[in-house]
């Protein structure tokens, strides 16, 4: 899925707003990142995001004619809070509607405070492509992580993710337990690890850009509960690459081995 990014400067550019920063997350704004607040205001593009009346992915497209504002004007506007609802139409059909909204106000910052289509909406096509390697169980578990991250619950949202991150790194265990130069060399030791030497313990069964980033995960061997709620939410988007990862690696595996599969069928059958 989308990831949660933000710009080099650390405030969100209009589109990530859109599609990538959680609701009620309030950012504030000064002179050299007004532009963006400005942005918002008046935005007019596109926005790639999912449609849920499509059940797939699309651009909106946001035309109405400018708001015929200076940027003065907005400013002293935004001296008192101001509700920004921007709708985007469907490229593809025009009665289906994306909707954002957003509090602006000059001494609090930016706030979105709703949207449509939710980020669970998208998240749920978004795991689609998984479907073959991620249990129900934990479909259902990452669509969570990401509902809860959308509204701004961190902590519940790690929990969420850690365990199907956790559960991952189980399998690639199982499968190198079944590796008997693996097993000699981590074996007896495998179970005393921490989370961040498990996985450079599996880096043949793990993808190389988890083993290489323990900052993706590290943080999970220090446990979450002395956390703020605001560093939860700033881990959340690592963590969610981390899964992310292995679960693009398992994907690619098991479409080798059907297509490996597929082959030798095709062989055997036209064999003289």
């Amino acid at each position: 899925m989308e990831q949660a990014q933000v710009s080099d400067n650390d405030f969100p550019t209009p589109h990530e707003f859109f599609v990538s920063v959680p609701m009620y997350k309030t950012y504030k704004w000064d002179d050299t990142s007004f532009n963006n607040v400005l942005g918002i205001a008046k935005f007019q593009g596109s926005i790639d995001t999912y449609c849920v009346e499509c059940k797939d992915r699309s651009v909106f497209v946001v035309a109405y004619p400018d708001l015929g504002l200076a940027r003065a004007d907005i400013r002293d506007r935004l001296q008192r809070p101001y509700i920004c609802v921007i709708q985007a139409k469907c490229s593809r059909v025009n009665e289906h509607v994306a909707c954002y909204v957003f509090r602006l106000h000059e001494k609090d910052g930016v706030t979105k405070i709703g949207q449509y289509p939710s980020a669970a909406d998208t998240a749920k096509q978004d795991l689609k492509k998984y479907r073959k390697v991620l249990s129900d169980e934990h479909q259902k578990g990452y669509t969570k992580a990401v509902g809860l991250f959308a509204h701004g619950v961190g902590a519940g949202s790690i929990v969420y993710l850690r365990k199907i991150f956790e559960a991952l790194v189980e399998e690639a265990h199982q499968e190198a337990i079944q590796d008997a130069a693996w097993l000699s060399a981590h074996g007896a030791e495998y179970s005393a690890l921490r989370m961040g030497e498990k996985v450079a313990a599996l880096d043949k069964f793990l993808p190389s850009d988890l083993v290489q980033h323990p900052r993706l995960y590290g943080f999970l061997s220090q446990g979450l509960h002395g956390l703020t709620e605001d560093k939860c939410l700033e881990l959340f988007p690592m963590l969610m690459m981390a899964v992310d990862f292995i679960l693009d690696q398992k994907l690619e595996k098991l479409e080798k081995k059907q297509k490996r599969e597929a082959l030798d069928k095709l062989l055997n059958n036209t064999q003289t």
